[in-house]
């Protein structure tokens, strides 16, 4: 997992960021999950037709219907003959209300 270690203001205007830590680099084989949270994922400064095009996507996946999408995944597994299982951002759009319960089952599968 990649954690905040502190925050503050962004060089150019008055945006803000944070700064993660990389808490998986002592690990050797490290099985990440990349999730998006909650069923808005805009925000009321953005340009209207950016809002338009975040919207259809929450309309389009799981977001919308459960509040959480899977942007990536890679997890280690001895079963898959490359020894991951890695679902990228494209592939987790595509997953259904349905089909997100396998991707969770694979992430969390121990061999």
């Amino acid at each position: 997992a990649v954690v905040s270690t502190q925050s503050g203001h962004y060089g150019r205007g008055k945006g803000c960021y944070i700064v993660l830590e990389d808490v998986t680099s002592t690990f050797k084989k490290p099985s990440i999950m990349d999730l998006k949270m909650g069923t808005r994922q805009f925000s009321d400064t953005m340009p209207p037709e950016k809002i338009a095009r975040k919207k259809k996507r929450s309309l389009m996946t799981t977001s919308n219907e459960l509040g959480v999408r899977v942007a990536g995944i890679r997890s280690y597994n001895s079963t898959e003959s490359c020894g991951h299982y890695h679902m990228d951002k494209m592939q987790g759009r595509e997953l259904t209300t349905d089909s997100i319960q396998s991707a969770f089952r694979m992430f969390f599968f121990d061999g």
